[in-house]
């Protein structure tokens, strides 16, 4: 379908002896007459599929007014029971990716909050990165509480050292920018990465380190992190992501 996936060969099943390796040989052929067409990229020897680095202990308890404690998500010590709406206004017949609009321009979230706080919503997600006019023209005059979303591109490797970092620079001007303002109730990461990723134990090795930044950032008081599956298959597979994986 056109998605980039994560592939892993496990040579040693052949006889390869990985110590010895020191090239591989690709040998295309012409393809058919209506052949599907594979594109590779990011080719790595990892020496054991499973071999993820174990992670130092995760973050101690909040001292914060966003905590969890056990299964209940508290706000100034209370519950919050989260009502809530994915928030990504968009004109009648475009898509969100029409390039002149800006969706959380000031008229705008100040057209929405009003009617979303009279439904009863409490909270709103975005997809990717709000902007200061969501918050200084929409939750905080109508009371609403923000899940203050993070895009991860679904065509990005986390193999890619590169393009890791340059997103991991980014999620720490972000956390900045925005951790004095009360109305960020989370930050949420990337949005169903791993249908289009695969289900690949670096995807939440990245996810991990996204939340250790946003500990880092704000310290004691750190809000919660959440990343955006699309079923939770993945989650609690040992060959994928466990607790140990997610500490953060």
């Amino acid at each position: 379908a056109g998605d980039w996936q994560t592939v892993a060969i496990p040579l040693a099943d052949f006889g390869v002896d990985l110590g010895g390796v020191t090239a591989i040989l690709l040998e295309p052929e012409a393809p058919e007459s209506g052949a599907a067409i594979i594109h590779l990229d990011d080719l790595m020897l990892v020496a054991d599929p499973d071999g993820r680095p174990s992670y130092a202990p995760g973050k101690p308890p909040s001292t914060g007014p966003v905590q969890i404690r056990g299964r209940q998500l508290l706000v100034d010590g209370r519950p919050w029971l989260i009502r809530g709406v994915g928030y990504s206004p968009t004109p009648i017949g475009q898509t969100p990716e029409w390039g002149p609009f800006a969706p959380f321009a000031p008229a705008i979230v100040g057209r929405d909050a009003p009617l979303l706080a009279a439904a009863g919503i409490n909270t709103v997600r975005t997809w990717g990165r709000i902007e200061r006019a969501l918050i200084e023209h929409g939750a905080r005059p109508h009371g609403l509480r923000v899940c203050a979303g993070f895009w991860v591109p679904y065509t990005i490797s986390f193999a890619n050292a590169w393009a890791t970092e340059r997103l991991a620079r980014e999620f720490r001007d972000y956390v900045a920018a925005y951790r004095e303002d009360p109305e960020i109730l989370l930050w949420v990461i990337g949005n169903e990465n791993n249908l289009h990723n695969g289900y690949d134990w670096r995807w939440y090795r990245f996810v991990d380190r996204l939340a250790q930044i946003a500990y880092e950032v704000e310290g004691a008081g750190y809000r919660p992190v959440a990343v955006v599956e699309a079923a939770s298959t993945a989650l609690g597979d040992h060959a994928v992501a466990t607790d140990r994986d997610l500490p953060h």
